[in-house]
């Protein structure tokens, strides 16, 4: 769930540019 990850990403001082930069096998695990 997009909305998911970015409320993970705010928690940890991340941008959804460096999340788009992870690998796919990263971003599986968010969902």
């Amino acid at each position: 769930h997009f909305s998911t990850i970015n409320a993970y990403l705010n928690a940890v001082g991340l941008s959804e540019i460096n999340w788009s930069k992870l690998p796919s096998g990263d971003t599986l695990s968010f969902d």
